[in-house]
């Protein structure tokens, strides 16, 4: 290339890094087979890990839940659903129906439900929707 009177010499400058002069293929290949060989136990290591983390997590949440569990014959009351809500009583509406007996223990965490005249209630109820009732 010219510009005006001046010539350019194009050198082609080529300087070996470090790690192009020290690469050895063998070498390179045998780090290879032995980082395949470390694998399965790098996998291993790392599933005792998580289940160690799973059961840590377990047992603080197991700490802190309490299951309720109810008896037949037991007073409790029931959740008031939002679809079964009545309108008119608006935000201040009671949250909670009762109180009923518990009739049957299902299993699970499932009861059935009578009302107070002995009514029993056409589906089941879980325990997460129910709460001791007091006298």
């Amino acid at each position: 290339m010219v510009y005006g009177s001046e010539a350019m010499i194009l050198v082609k400058n080529e300087v070996a890094s470090h790690r192009r002069t020290t690469f050895k293929q063998d070498d390179n290949n045998k780090l290879l087979t032995t980082s395949l060989d470390l694998l399965e136990e790098a996998r291993g290591t790392a599933r005792m890990r998580v289940v160690v983390y799973q059961q840590r997590v377990a047992r603080y949440y197991n700490k802190k839940v309490h299951a309720r569990q109810y008896n037949v014959k037991n007073l409790v009351l029931r959740l008031t659903l939002p679809g079964a809500r009545v309108m008119s009583d608006g935000t201040l509406g009671p949250n909670w129906e009762g109180p009923f007996i518990v009739k049957e223990n299902l299993g699970n965490g499932a009861y059935h439900l009578a009302n107070m005249d002995r009514a029993i209630l056409p589906r089941a109820w879980n325990t997460k929707h129910l709460r001791p009732y007091y006298q």
